[in-house]
């Protein structure tokens, strides 16, 4: 499993990070059928389907938590996990 201090990092980081919204928007429907929307860049939303699918390719399905925070912070999120070869965990405190 990835270490959870690299997770926590990069949410830590996230929360202080004021985002600017974008032309593209995306809602997110999570298991509790909450909705969230998300706006965001164009380079924002192409760094977010790049790191997605590299994720994919190497590990499957993306665990269902990623999916609550901003699309910028899921790319870093999968490069991480890429680059250092360990799936996310599949579940996270909050």
């Amino acid at each position: 499993m990835m270490p959870i201090e690299k997770i926590q990092q990069v949410l830590d980081d996230a929360a202080g990070v004021t985002l600017s919204g974008g032309s593209f928007k995306e809602t997110v429907i999570l298991e509790s059928k909450q909705q969230i929307m998300f706006e965001f860049a164009l380079a924002s939303g192409l760094a977010w389907y790049s790191s997605k699918s590299s994720y994919q390719v190497r590990f499957g399905i993306l665990p269902d938590w990623v999916l609550s925070i901003h699309p910028i912070h899921r790319a870093t999120l999968c490069k991480l996990s890429v680059d250092i070869d360990q799936e996310l965990p599949s579940v996270i405190d909050n």
